[in-house]
């Protein structure tokens, strides 16, 4: 169990038991954890809000009053049910440890708790998909923490006509890759986008680009091409030389 999970009291574990409700026998297809009254609910596990309502007949989440669903990166998606109230809403992105809301005692619930639930996303919010969230939580950091480290990414220089731009690129397998509209406009070029292609434009020329963080990247010598611009390179700096 992860440490913001240790800091609750566990009342009802994920498996068969009797309805505090109904007083029948059921399958729970969560966990319910206690913290003091209203005490902070922190999110486990990192994702973006998908549900942040009183759950509705129907949805998948009738009967678990003020919920919120969270999907990871994994598209499983995190329950946190019965909240008091709560701080966030759909479409925003929850850190771990993030405070998403209050225990609470909404919905059918026989007292303050938080029942939190994992499920495989799908239609109803994944109703029926359930899977145990303490295991699943446990391997999704046990996956985390073995994952092989990325390779730090060797910075690149970016000198145009003799000014050197705060913008910089990368090397990837020993070519030179630069953000487009960065350098693009450092010589009064403005990029365009190709709608048919789904691609950028320089001069009317389309280059082939990566995308990341909502940065166009091309390489060197192609972007240099298309701006008419001689390129070299200064492998004692790790600085692309424009000029042009």
């Amino acid at each position: 169990m992860i440490p913001l999970m240790k800091e609750y009291r566990v009342t009802s574990p994920y498996g068969p038991r009797k309805s505090p409700i109904t007083k029948r026998d059921e399958f729970h297809t969560g966990i319910d954890l206690v913290k003091p009254a209203y005490a902070n609910i922190q999110a486990f596990v990192a994702g973006t809000v998908v549900y942040a309502y009183m759950g509705q007949t129907g949805t998948g989440v009738g009967g678990f009053g003020n919920t919120v669903i969270i999907k990871d990166k994994d598209n499983y998606l995190h329950m946190y049910a019965h909240l008091t109230d709560y701080c966030v809403s759909v479409g925003q992105f929850v850190a771990q440890g993030q405070v998403i809301g209050r225990q609470g005692n909404t919905g059918k619930s026989a007292g303050q708790h938080l029942h939190f639930e994992v499920r495989k996303n799908g239609p109803s919010f994944g109703f029926g998909n359930h899977v145990h969230p303490v295991k699943y939580v446990d391997d999704f950091y046990a996956k985390e923490c073995t994952q092989p480290e990325k390779k730090p990414v060797d910075k690149v220089s970016i000198e145009i006509n003799g000014k050197l731009l705060p913008d910089q690129g990368y090397l990837k397998s020993d070519v030179s890759i630069l953000p487009v509209r960065a350098v693009a406009e450092a010589v009064g070029v403005t990029p365009g986008w190709c709608q048919d292609n789904k691609a950028v434009t320089v001069n009317d020329k389309q280059l082939k680009v990566t995308i990341e963080a909502r940065t166009s990247y091309a390489p060197a010598r192609e972007l240099a091409a298309a701006l008419c611009l001689q390129v070299e390179w200064d492998g004692s700096t790790n600085t692309v030389i424009l000029r042009g």
